[in-house]
């Protein structure tokens, strides 16, 4: 027997009332079946003759997963940043990547301690330290590259240079005559001084 309600579900055997939120009759208006709950992670919201899967999950009643890249951490997802791409310290599958803690809805990521992220390189993916990356003789850049002190050269500091021990500097004086021969024609100019400077670099034996 059946209550003509297509679209709801009966409250309980002999009743042809909706289903309470959570709960739901499979043969939706069937007058004989009471209501039963809905599988975990799904709702039928009140009087559906079917349940669905609640917010933040996708699939079919009983078989309900999160969806990963919708910026809530839900079900097994470990972080979900609002994307499903790998590479930015949260996984692809809302996994946390390595060298990198993640917290928060939308979560955000963060790299560990000695870890950077490249320029155009996967979050996190490189490890510099002063001591045992730049040779001690720099620090570490946002992007992770070796900033050397002065006179210190190379990827990772590797190339010092030798300092130069003194400097001199001789000056020599010459006045250019007050005329100039341009051609086939000479002019007249006003006599002036030059003042030649060369810096004499004396290095270090």
């Amino acid at each position: 027997m059946g209550c003509g309600i297509s679209s709801a579900s009966v409250s309980a055997v002999g009743e042809c009332a909706l289903c309470a939120a959570g709960t739901y009759k499979s043969g939706k208006g069937s007058y004989s079946d009471a209501c039963v709950s809905c599988p975990p992670l799904s709702d039928s919201g009140g009087g559906a003759g079917v349940c669905t899967c609640v917010t933040g999950y996708s699939g079919t009643a009983g078989d309900c997963t999160a969806v990963c890249g919708d910026g809530l951490v839900l079900g097994s997802e470990a972080c979900d940043d609002g994307n499903a791409v790998s590479g930015d310290a949260c996984s692809a599958s809302c996994g946390v990547e390595a060298h990198a803690t993640c917290s928060g809805e939308p979560s955000v990521c963060a790299c560990d301690a000695d870890y950077y992220t490249p320029s155009g390189g996967n979050a996190c993916s490189r490890l510099c330290t002063s001591v045992a990356t730049c040779n001690g003789q720099g620090t570490c850049s946002s992007a992770g590259a070796c900033s050397c002190a002065r006179s210190v050269f190379g990827a990772n500091c590797e190339t010092l240079v030798e300092a130069i021990a003194s400097e001199s500097l001789a000056i020599s004086d010459v006045t250019l005559p007050a005329t100039v021969s341009v051609g086939s024609s000479v002019r007249q100019t006003t006599p002036f001084r030059v003042i030649f400077a060369r810096v004499v670099r004396l290095f270090s034996s």
